[in-house]
């Protein structure tokens, strides 16, 4: 016998891109410029639920999105694999820029309706992925990297606030000097982050002498070290890596030293 109930139905989707100043604080993706961009997706449903989703922005993955929303309107929500599918299909028919705007897109739209999804069956969004919920808590890393000198350009970069504590204003200013690298880790961890686990990764720019110099007795600060140093005076990226743990006590880590 044919089931003739149908669940809530997708009613609306708006695609809103967004922009704001970008940071290294909690950024899903890139944050080497002045501005953020962002794609936010807003779907609503028949129930009177709201889904939203977000990828970065740009104006081919916008389009895709764009041109998603017949597929998309009037899709019952339980229906979220065949949705996606469509989607997908849909994208595979277009340009090449669509195709690949179209798989950063695919995560959004299922964040989008899983959230949908998950109002209407009362679970939280967790319990429909995989094997559903496997933790209460996840800890996260606080990955300090790199920021260019803002001053070499005339695009409204922040400046960042004197006068307060130093993770403020050191997270805007250049960090090309080693020192700077060593002084953001400390002042991310006393002020912002003081229970966080912190890295830091210099892309194997450092000379062994130099890394031990400024990671050593940085143990109770960094949970280890990615690429310190690399290879130098006829020896392997691995073994300078070995001393460098030998004689810091710092754990380490590569994606670019030993990597083979």
């Amino acid at each position: 016998m044919a089931n003739t109930q149908s669940g809530p139905v997708i009613t609306e989707m708006k695609v809103i891109p967004v922009s704001g100043h970008d940071s290294m604080l909690l950024n899903i993706g890139g944050a080497h410029s002045a501005w953020f961009t962002r794609n936010l997706v807003v779907l609503t449903d028949s129930a009177g639920h709201t889904g939203v989703g977000e990828v970065p922005g740009g104006e081919v993955i916008l389009q895709t999105l764009q041109e998603a929303i017949p597929r998309v309107i009037g899709t019952e929500v339980a229906r979220m694999n065949r949705l996606v599918q469509q989607v997908h299909l849909g994208n595979q028919s277009s340009g090449f820029d669509a195709f690949v705007g179209g798989a950063w897109t695919f995560e959004l739209r299922v964040n989008a309706v899983a959230a949908l999804l998950g109002q209407c069956l009362g679970v939280p969004v967790v319990e429909l992925l995989g094997p559903g919920k496997q933790r209460d808590a996840v800890t996260v890393l606080g990955y300090l990297f790199y920021v260019g000198d803002r001053e070499r350009t005339d695009l409204p970069y922040q400046s960042g606030v004197q006068g307060g504590h130093d993770w403020y204003h050191l997270r805007h200013q250049k960090a090309l000097d080693r020192s700077v690298v060593v002084r953001l880790a400390e002042a991310a961890l006393a002020k912002r982050f003081p229970d966080a686990r912190i890295t830091v990764d210099p892309n194997g720019a450092w000379l062994l002498d130099e890394a031990i110099r400024l990671c050593k007795g940085m143990q109770r600060i960094l949970s280890y070290a990615e690429n310190p140093c690399g290879a130098e005076q006829g020896y392997s990226g691995r073994e300078v890596m070995a001393e460098f743990r030998r004689a810091t006590g710092l754990p380490v880590a590569t994606n670019m030293i030993a990597t083979n």
